[in-house]
This record gives C-alpha cells, structure tokens and sequence, in this order.
C-alpha cells in the first residue's frame, strides 16, 4: 500500500489515508499526519480500496455513496476485488487488479 502512495504522490496526486486496523507505530513518519477516521475523509473522485478490512466491507457500495467518500462521477481501484461485482452505482468506474 505504501508503494502506491508513494507512486501517486510522484504525480502530485492529494493522498487521504484510512486504516482503522493499523497501529500508529506501524506507520512511516511521513504517512503519519495523513491518517484519518473514516468520518474525517473529504469526497474523492477516486478511492482506491486496498485492504478488504471487515470495516471497510461493511461499508459496501452504499456506504461509500451515502458516506459521501464519493464525490460525483468518480473511479474506485478495487485492488484485492472485494467490493460486490452486482450493485455499482451509476457514475462510477470500477477497476480491478
């Protein structure tokens, strides 16, 4: 997942972070200030989905809408491809790996 961040931050890309699971400890210095609750993300256009954590999946396609952590017309990089296949909310793109 690092890898990642580090490869968009090379684009200049804005990086939010969430992982409820991870420990403070755990984290580079750098990544440290990034790391938000779930409820302290702004709206993205796109979200890449990384890590298929129990509350991540609980969210499911609803609570990635009606959180609001979609913004509009967006893209979502479903990396591990566990958010349901049936269900994809019109105006967004799915991608998996």
């Amino acid at each position: 997942v690092f890898d990642i961040i580090s490869n968009l931050e090379n684009y200049a890309v804005e990086v939010q972070l969430c992982d409820p699971l991870i420990k403070q400890e755990e984290i580079e210095e750098r990544y440290r200030p990034k790391f938000k609750s779930l409820d302290d993300l702004a709206p993205a256009k796109v979200v890449v989905y990384a890590v298929p954590h129990r509350e991540f999946q609980r969210l499911g396609w609803s609570g990635l809408v009606d959180g609001s952590l979609l913004d509009g017309p967006s893209t979502v990089l479903d990396v591990k491809g566990a958010l349901p296949k049936e269900g994809v909310p019109k105006g967004v793109k799915v991608w998996r790996l």
